[in-house]
C-alpha cells in the first residue's frame, strides 16, 4: 500500500510515520523468522546426532563382537553399509519437512478459496431471451452487507427505452441497486426482473451479457488501449474502436498517443489522466451495444466541456436502450424519465425533474445546492 500510494503518502509529509510503521512491522517479521530459525537451528543438528548415535552403536557393539568372534569384519561392514542406507530416507524426509511446514500456511490459503461457496448460477440458468426489450423492474427488493442493512423494500420500475436516474444523498444505495441489477451480489428479500424474467434464474454470463457498467472508478488493464476496449467486444474492427472512441471524445487523445491503439496504459491506466480514463471506460461499454446501459456517476472524472461532449454521446447511446444513471451533477439527469431519490436505501421521491421540484422534497433540496432551482424562501 505504501508504494501505490506513495504520493499520497509525501503530500501528507507522513514518510517518517510510514518509515517507524514499516520498521515495526520488519521488526515482527525478523523477530518471528530468527525464532523460527532458532528452532530449526536445534532441529537439525539433533537429526543429525540422532543419526551418528547409531553408527557409533552400530560400530561399538559390532567391534566389540568382531573382537570376541562373534562376527566376521565382513558381517559388520554389511550392517554398516544397511545402516547409511536406512539412514537416506531418513535424511530426505528431514528436508521435506521444512518444505512442507513452509507449504502448510500457503494450502491454508488456497483451501479457503477452494471451500468458498460457489456463487449461485455462475456457470448454470436460464438464458434471456435473442430479442431484449429492456423493461426492468424491482419488486420490493431488500438487501443487507452481511448485517448491515442497505435498501429497504425498494420497487422501482424502467420501461423499455427509459432513461431512470438515481439521485440521493451519499451512502444512500444508489451503486448497490446497480451493483443487485448486475448480480453482483444477491437480493436479500424480493425480486428483480428483466421483460418478466427474474434474474435470480438467469445465468450470471448471459445476464451480463446484455449490460454495459461504466463504474464510478475507472478500471484499465496493464495492457494497450486496443485489449482494454476489446474487452467488450473480442472481434472488434478497428473502425469499431475508432467509433467508439469517437463517441467518448477519446479519439484525439488516442491518436495522439505514441502508438495509438496498441500503447500500453501501464497498470490501472497510470499512463493516462483520470478524465482520459474514464472516456476510455465509455468508449468500452459503447462498443458493447447492450440492451441495458448502467452508468455509475460516468462524468465524474472530466471537466465541464468534456463532460457536455461526453452527455452528448451518451444522449444518442440511450436512444432506444434503458439507462440507469446515477450522477451527483443533477444538470446531468433533469432529462430523465424519471428520477428516483434514495435515502438511507428506501426510494423517498419519484418523478420528473419539474415535478419533484414542485413537491419541494429531498430532490428539490439538493438541486438547490447544486444550483439549478431557486430556494422559494428567496422568492
Amino acid at each position: 500500500d505504501n508504494i501505490s500510494g506513495i504520493r499520497q503518502i509525501k503530500a501528507y509529509a507522513a514518510e517518517q510515520v510510514e518509515l517507524s510503521r514499516f520498521n515495526r512491522f520488519s521488526d515482527l517479521l525478523r523477530a518471528a523468522s530468527l525464532r523460527m530459525m532458532k528452532w530449526w537451528a536445534l532441529y537439525s543438528p539433533g537429526m543429525s546426532f540422532v543419526r551418528m548415535t547409531g553408527y557409533v552403536l552400530v560400530l561399538a557393539a559390532g567391534g566389540a563382537a568382531a573382537m570376541r568372534g562373534e562376527l566376521t569384519p565382513g558381517d559388520l561392514t554389511k550392517f554398516w553399509l544397511f545402516l547409511s542406507l536406512f539412514y537416506d530416507p531418513i535424511d530426505r524426509l528431514n528436508s521435506l519437512n521444512q518444505m512442507l511446514l513452509s507449504g502448510r500456511a500457503a494450502a491454508d490459503r488456497v483451501f479457503e478459496i477452494l471451500d468458498a461457496e460457489e456463487e449461485q448460477n455462475s456457470t448454470t440458468g436460464a438464458e434471456l431471451p435473442a430479442t431484449l426489450t429492456g423493461h426492468v423492474r424491482f419488486d420490493n427488493v431488500s438487501f443487507s452487507y452481511q448485517e448491515q442493512p442497505t435498501l429497504h423494500g425498494v420497487t422501482l420500475e424502467a420501461r423499455p427505452g427509459e432513461t431512470i436516474a438515481l439521485v440521493g444523498s451519499t451512502g444512500a444505495g444508489k451503486t448497490t441497486v446497480l451493483s443487485l441489477l448486475a448480480r453482483f451480489y444477491e437480493a436479500t428479500a424480493g425480486m428483480i426482473t428483466i421483460d418478466g424474467i427474474d434474474t435470480a434464474t438467469l445465468a450470471k454470463s448471459s445476464l451480463r451479457d446484455r449490460l454495459a457498467y461504466v463504474t464510478q472508478e475507472p478500471f484499465l488493464f496493464n495492457g494497450t488501449v486496443r485489449e482494454n476496449l476489446q474487452l467488450a467486444k473480442r472481434d472488434a474492427t478497428d473502425a469499431d474502436l475508432w467509433n467508439a472512441l469517437q463517441a467518448a471524445h477519446a479519439e484525439a487523445f488516442v491518436r495522439a498517443l505514441p502508438s495509438g491503439l496498441d500503447t500500453n496504459v501501464g497498470e490501472r491506466g497510470v499512463k493516462l489522466s483520470g478524465g482520459e480514463k474514464q472516456r476510455l471506460s465509455i468508449a468500452r461499454a459503447l462498443l458493447k451495444n447492450a440492451p441495458i446501459l448502467l452508468l455509475d456517476e460516468a462524468t465524474a472524472s472530466v471537466d465541464s466541456e468534456t463532460e457536455r461532449q461526453i452527455q452528448d454521446a451518451l444522449d444518442r447511446l440511450m436512444e432506444n436502450r434503458t439507462a440507469f444513471v446515477i450522477a451527483h451533477r443533477l444538470s446531468t439527469i433533469q432529462n430523465a424519465d424519471r428520477i428516483y431519490v434514495l435515502e438511507k436505501g428506501n426510494v423517498i421521491e419519484q418523478g420528473t425533474h419539474s415535478t419533484l421540484l414542485t413537491r419541494n422534497g429531498k430532490y428539490a433540496e439538493l438541486c438547490r445546492k447544486s444550483f439549478l432551482a431557486a430556494d422559494p424562501s428567496n422568492t
